[in-house]
């Protein structure tokens, strides 16, 4: 009984995640800028703690475990610094720029992760960089004009993201490893949130639909690579 229990509470944080990560949609778009910074760290800490009860409940490999939670921490970071722009939207580029640093950091150390467990190969560097080149062209039109300095570093991070997700498309796909997959769809995820997260910081895209897909699939994102913690 007590060994089903630690099996559901990495399961009943995530959900919790979802909560606070609704909360802050709704407090976004009621334009509550403290309760939105708020629900974000809160959401950000429970991916977290997913994590560590993940861990908790399959402690079978604990540097895989250690590397997702210190990534995790660095995402929380990058959340915090983009919360901020908010509050000071007079040093918006350069609270962008440090949150895309810290997520950076943080998609190294995923990168990491799946390399304690899969193959290593040089194939995901090299196909990353069509992704990139996609990226240059993007953000050199007229349209992302406004990127301005944060232009070189956003390639950066996406080229990092781009190596992430590739390695874990082929981790998945070449292993058995539930994990592997978990940790894939999540990357993906990933993927998708911080394209539209571009599109809705350089290009004008303001939307309401942007941001709803954009947090839900970052907290999605989160949470699945946490949970991956589970299955391996």
């Amino acid at each position: 009984m007590k060994l089903q229990i630690i099996q559901l509470l990495p399961y009943i944080m995530a959900g919790i995640s979802f909560i606070f990560a609704g909360a802050l949609i709704y407090f976004r778009f009621h334009k509550s800028i403290f309760r939105s910074f708020c629900t974000k760290a809160i959401a950000g800490v429970c991916f977290i703690i997913t994590a560590v009860l993940a861990y908790l409940a399959n402690p079978s490999n604990p540097v895989y475990a250690s590397l997702i939670i210190i990534g995790g921490l660095f995402g929380l970071l990058g959340d915090i610094f983009l919360a901020l722009k908010s509050v000071s939207p007079e040093h918006f580029k350069k609270l962008v720029g440090v949150g895309m640093l810290f997520f950076a950091l943080g998609h190294v150390f995923y990168f990491i992760s799946i390399l304690t467990s899969t193959t290593i190969c040089i194939y995901p560097f090299i196909i990353a960089i069509l992704p990139l080149t996609a990226a240059y062209f993007v953000l050199s039109s007229e349209k992302f004009s406004s990127i301005g300095v944060i232009k070189f570093p956003s390639l950066i991070y996406y080229y990092i993201l781009s190596v992430t997700l590739i390695q874990s498309i082929f981790a998945a796909a070449t292993g058995t490893a539930m994990f592997a997959t978990v940790f894939m769809i999540g990357t993906i995820f990933f993927f998708i949130s911080d394209s539209l997260l571009s599109f809705m910081y350089f290009a004008g895209a303001k939307h309401k639909a942007f941001s709803i897909v954009n947090l839900s699939t970052y907290y999605i994102a989160q949470v699945l690579i946490s949970l991956s913690i589970m299955f391996i």
